[in-house]
């Protein structure tokens, strides 16, 4: 493990609690659209909410592999904005306007606090600025919004890089991403990297793309490479 100069955490599910980060996008997304559009922020937060409980049926039909996996993200998001109109009984902007928006919401409405953050991440991240290792984080949002909600929950000065799926152009997080992201860090050998990740998906996809990897098993299934907590992260790589 003394090779690791790199690690790369996951955000949702690793670093974040999505559970506990719902509501604040929520929040957020209702105090923007009463600034531009009228009627009650909390109005606008709770239709927010019914969407976020409906999430997969806006993107049910779309494919978000491969070629046209960020056009069909756009569409989705398309989806759910327009669902927000409908549930206010507000007036539709025009298209154009609300793909503008779309994108929009899903890059600047993250307005959270340090409570977003699961309980191991604030002693992890102390543990580990002790210790000579360039952070970084992977995330399935666009990268402004990464950075925001970072930045609110005051952990955003740790990390070099933030990859979201708009800076990297994709979202299958495959091999040809994590060779990527090891380009992008500058490192002259892949397994100076260590991704960090909930999704076991994303550990064998960077595994095979020659960096270290390992699982975070937070809950369900584990095995014996796997960690139960970032608490046991500093232990894992070792000295």
């Amino acid at each position: 493990m003394s090779t690791i100069q790199h690690i790369l955490f996951d955000l949702h599910g690793t670093l974040v609690d999505s559970a506990r980060l719902r509501p604040f996008i929520a929040a957020s997304v209702g105090q923007m659209m009463a600034v531009q559009y009228g009627q009650q922020a909390s109005q606008w937060a709770a239709a927010y909410a019914r969407i976020q409980a409906d999430w997969h049926s806006y993107f049910a039909d779309l494919h978000l592999s491969g070629d046209n996996g960020m056009a069909n993200l756009r569409e989705g998001l398309f989806r759910t904005t327009r669902a927000l109109f409908r549930l206010m009984n507000a007036p539709e902007p025009d298209m154009d306007d609300i793909h503008r928006l779309a994108t929009t919401l899903a890059s600047e409405t993250a307005l959270v606090t340090a409570e977003v953050l699961f309980d191991d991440v604030l002693p992890m991240l102390a543990d580990l600025s002790q210790r000579d290792f360039h952070l970084h984080v992977c995330s399935d949002s666009f990268a402004k919004q990464a950075q925001t909600l970072l930045a609110h929950a005051s952990i955003s000065e740790h990390f070099e890089h933030i990859f979201g799926v708009d800076t990297m152009d994709q979202l299958d997080r495959d091999a040809i991403y994590y060779e990527l992201v090891a380009s992008r860090c500058g490192v002259s050998s892949a397994e100076m990297c260590l991704i960090v990740d909930d999704d076991v998906r994303h550990v064998r996809a960077a595994q095979a793309s020659g960096l270290q990897a390992v699982h975070l098993a937070r809950a369900g299934a584990r095995n014996a490479s796997s960690l139960h907590s970032l608490a046991d992260l500093s232990g894992w790589i070792g000295n």
